[in-house]
């Protein structure tokens, strides 16, 4: 029988890895840990998120799929495939997986962001900035959602409401220059429309 205590250790040695960058490192040690426990969802679930970040996703999905047949009501596994999907442009599929994790849990803020993005993606602004505002409530500080929220804004021509959120993309992340660029747009389309 396999020792959880040494899954977990590999699984610990890789995500230390990992956060530093050495996804290499990182999928080495997910690998061991996948050698030890071919089934386990977590070190699946790593494991595509490594392989994910590092380019290979066809690879990823495939070990994101283990891990939500593994573990089927891990919101964050459905949300990591849901990444991967969108990458693919998969972008129903990816949908489902997002829909799937906030039905798991609906605080899940990277799932609502995801998801918001995905709608940004297809043209969709209304159902964007409604899934960045319901991050942006589980996540009031969540620069990305208030920078994304805002370019969603811009699109439904709602310019104060966009210009506040863009703001605070800026105060809470005053080193993304997109929040920046936004709020040039913003001033840019308003512009033309007082031009008009």
């Amino acid at each position: 029988m396999n020792d959880p205590r040494d899954i977990a250790e590999l699984l610990e040695a890789g995500l230390v890895r990992h956060r530093a960058g050495d996804l290499d490192g990182a999928r080495a040690a997910y690998g061991a840990a996948l050698e030890t426990d071919p089934d386990n969802p977590q070190a699946h679930r790593l494991m595509g998120v490594a392989l994910g970040q590092g380019g290979h996703i066809e690879e990823a999905e495939q070990h994101l799929r283990r891990a939500v047949e593994a573990a089927p009501e891990e919101a964050t596994g459905w949300d990591n495939l849901g990444l991967v999907l969108r990458n693919l442009g998969r972008a129903d599929e990816a949908a489902e997986a997002f829909e799937r994790a906030l039905r798991l849990n609906p605080r899940l803020v990277s799932a609502q962001f995801n998801l918001g993005q995905l709608h940004q993606m297809r043209g969709e602004a209304g159902k964007a900035a409604d899934c960045y505002r319901a991050a942006l409530e589980t996540a009031p500080d969540f620069a990305p959602a208030h920078g994304a929220l805002g370019t969603a804004l811009i699109a439904l021509e709602e310019a104060k409401e966009a210009r506040r959120h863009l703001e605070r993309a800026i105060a809470l992340a005053p080193e993304d220059p997109l929040a920046r660029y936004n709020i040039g747009v913003l001033e840019a389309a308003q512009g033309d429309r007082e031009a008009a």
